[in-house]
């Protein structure tokens, strides 16, 4: 399924198609250590690595305003939770933010019948497959259900601490709200 997508027929190839008439400047990358982090894996400007493999992606959230702004956030266990490597503790019992903003949703590719959404709007949807950039400021989140694609125009990371009850409450949200 395919929803949101947004299509010029007078564009060229399909990357070009999703900035075609837009600011062809690249995306620009707030709190991140470097100013083109591989966004999979990267370092946070206060020192926090980050492998969003081993994270959950938490959430999405559409913030309807001038310019518009999309919130994706992704939860972390703790040592005591299962975790692919042990580069997921450097960010143990945390949720981290990315904040895109003069954004909006390119497509959104769903292996479910629909996204389910929460009372707040907010769409959970579990582990990171991948996360990457391309055509400048195009970014391709993929998950174990789900492939959204985003254009923005910059991109802040931040981190909260959570508890370890936080984390499991919030990994159960995740994962209470996948279909079998």
């Amino acid at each position: 399924m395919n929803w949101l997508r947004r299509y010029d027929p007078l564009a060229g190839s399909d990357s070009d198609r999703v900035t075609a008439g837009r600011d062809p400047r690249p995306a620009q990358f707030e709190g991140f250590a470097d100013s083109a982090p591989d966004l999979c894996e990267f370092k946070t400007a206060d020192g926090h690595r980050v492998s969003l493999r081993e994270g959950y992606f938490e959430t999405l959230q559409y913030e309807v305003g001038a310019p518009p702004a999309i919130t994706v956030t992704f939860v972390f266990a703790g040592d005591d939770l299962p975790s692919l490597t042990s580069s997921a503790r450097t960010i143990a019992n945390a949720r981290v933010f990315l904040r895109f903003a003069d954004a909006f949703v390119i497509a959104w590719e769903s292996s479910q019948e629909m996204p389910r959404y929460r009372s707040d709007g907010t769409v959970p949807h579990g582990q990171v497959d991948d996360f990457y950039l391309y055509a400048r400021r195009c970014f391709c989140i993929g998950t174990i259900d789900d492939t959204i694609y985003v254009e923005a125009t910059t991109v802040e990371v931040s981190t909260e601490s959570l508890s370890a009850d936080e984390v499991r409450r919030a990994l159960a949200q995740v994962a209470g709200r996948r279909t079998p």
